[in-house]
């Protein structure tokens, strides 16, 4: 009789054990795209990245630190964009980081205020 209770003791133990042990959470880690699909806020930078056939790129296994415009960067872009093109010295534009260490599972999203141009 005691080797009865010893062994459903034991039996019950192991599976609350079972139960509360590994990383067993309904959402694992996204990825840098994962995080920009999953915020309405970056499907500018989404739609960017598949046209660019970044998504393969910015999936792996990184590590990768991205600075990452708002949809808001991408719309004032579009509103300066005359007058970007018409004087070549102010397309050096500089942005300000809105948010840090957005953890991701590959690497880290750093979102910024305006979108970054390449040096003419």
């Amino acid at each position: 009789m005691l080797f009865f209770f010893r062994s459903l003791l034991l039996a019950s133990l192991f599976s609350v054990v079972a139960a509360c042990g590994g990383n067993d959470d309904e959402h694992p880690p996204r990825n840098v795209v994962g995080v920009a699909q999953s915020d309405a806020s970056f499907s500018v930078l989404v739609e960017a990245i598949n046209a660019a056939d970044l998504a393969t790129t910015l999936s792996s296994p990184g590590p990768c630190t991205v600075f990452v415009p708002t949809n808001d960067a991408f719309a004032a872009l579009l509103t300066e964009w005359g007058a970007l093109l018409a004087n070549k010295h102010q397309r050096t534009r500089k942005s300000a980081i809105a948010a840090t260490d957005l953890l991701t599972s590959n690497g880290v999203i750093h979102v910024i205020d305006k979108v970054i141009l390449p040096k003419p």
